[in-house]
């Protein structure tokens, strides 16, 4: 199920040129291009936030005529059941292709206040799908679809700690996480997660649990885990030594070597098994709770 939207020329515009579209779209390095038959998909994916949506252009398309607007065959595809960063990371990027290339949008979906093409707000829309969305959540939880809930504000904020990673490590000498990872305890909460190999100087995300490992160069490179900490239990022993930073995005920083004393308080840290926790794919989380 998805928030379909379709694009329009006004009949006084020329209409869409298909190779003008394509330059614009692949100008986004996010954007895999890929000629279909009979037209075009344009499939965006985000590898550090995990956010994806298609475009796709087809001139037989089968949408509906309006006076005073041209069909013009480009078309994009918002997945419901997700998580509200997917429309907010989508949309400005779909409005500043329609706003490049001069195109009025059609939102038809319920959720809508406009029943007509008008101008593509990346705003609109969101709130559109935001509606949308939490309809078609609750559909899914009453006929017990497997979905995952975790709060907005958790979720809007780790979708900023990675879309920001790449500015992150431009302002610190040291390992930046670009994964979070979420699971679910043995008791159902889920949870999040980063790595932290070797208790090596690095950038903590604000998450529930980090996943502590051990590295190995010979024979072979290869990453041991040894078990889950708590964030919090991390933070009381490296008191004095972690600093709290807030821009561009909250985090902890550790930018040190850490010395014996510290690595042995860090050893006593009871640790969580892995065998406690199962792994779940971000496209499986919501920020809809189920009804009660």
């Amino acid at each position: 199920m998805t928030f379909d939207l379709l694009f329009y020329n006004r009949e006084s515009e020329p209409i869409l040129n298909v190779g003008e579209m394509i330059t614009v779209v692949s100008h986004n390095p996010q954007f895999v291009v890929r000629q279909v038959k009979g037209g075009y998909d344009f499939f965006y994916e985000n590898k550090l936030t995990g956010v994806y949506f298609m475009m796709d252009y087809s001139p037989e398309d089968e949408a509906p005529r309006f006076p005073g607007f041209k069909k013009t065959g480009l078309s994009a595809h918002v997945n419901f059941a997700r998580p509200t960063y997917f429309a907010l990371e989508a949309f400005p990027v779909i409005s500043g292709i329609a706003e490049s290339l001069s195109l009025q949008v059609l939102d038809d979906q319920f959720s809508s206040h406009a029943k007509t093409p008008s101008e593509c707000d990346a705003k609109m829309l969101t709130d559109s799908w935001t509606k949308s969305n939490e309809w078609g959540v609750r559909a899914a939880w009453s006929h017990g679809e497997k979905m995952y809930y975790m709060p907005r504000e958790q979720l809007d904020y780790l979708w900023k700690y990675l879309t920001l990673t790449n500015d992150l490590q431009q302002r610190v000498d040291v390992f930046v996480p670009t994964k979070v990872l979420a699971f679910k305890e043995k008791f159902g909460r889920l949870v999040t997660c980063c790595l932290w190999p070797n208790y090596m100087p690095q950038v903590f995300p604000i998450v529930d649990f980090v996943l502590i490992g051990a590295g190995q160069a010979q024979p072979q490179p290869s990453w041991k885990v040894r078990g889950f900490a708590r964030l919090s239990e991390i933070r009381n022993a490296l008191q004095g030594i972690i600093k709290e930073v807030k821009e561009p995005v909250q985090h902890i920083l550790l930018s040190e070597e850490l010395a014996g004393q510290t690595l042995k308080t860090l050893d006593q840290i009871a640790l969580v098994s892995p065998q406690d926790f199962a792994g779940v794919s971000w496209d499986q989380v919501v920020d809809v709770p189920p009804q009660q």
